[in-house]
């Protein structure tokens, strides 16, 4: 199974993700409550120490979403900036894979970290 993605040009600084389960679950979400952000070699084991985002993000029943920015990417490491600055500067290389990963709460306090969700940035 391949990671969901988004494609979005390089120019367009929001970040929108709309993480869901099934409305049939008997599971709401409580809260998207950690964070991680990077290249696509994050994985889950780095998620629980992640501190991309301050404040959980509350869930909307069966949905919840997280919202960034690509200058919050770039701010949120040294490795980021690194990345971003560097697919910028090499005119040959056209897109860029980034990656998020999210520790979800649902309602009774299970946690679930879902496959990497990702961002194919273009130019």
């Amino acid at each position: 199974m391949d990671n969901p993605y988004i494609t979005q040009p390089l120019t367009k600084e929001d970040i929108t993700f709309t993480l869901t389960i099934p409305e049939n679950s008997g599971r709401t979400i409580k809260e998207i409550s950690k964070v991680n952000a990077g290249p696509t070699a994050i994985n889950a084991g780095q998620v629980r120490a992640a501190t991309y985002i301050k404040t959980p993000i509350k869930g909307e029943g069966t949905k919840a979403v997280f919202k960034t920015t690509i200058s919050d990417f770039k701010a949120y490491s040294p490795r980021n900036k690194a990345l971003i600055d560097a697919f910028i500067a090499d005119p040959k290389v056209t897109q860029l894979q980034i990656a998020f990963m999210f520790l979800v709460i649902l309602d009774d306090n299970q946690e679930i970290i879902p496959v990497q969700a990702q961002v194919w940035l273009t130019k």
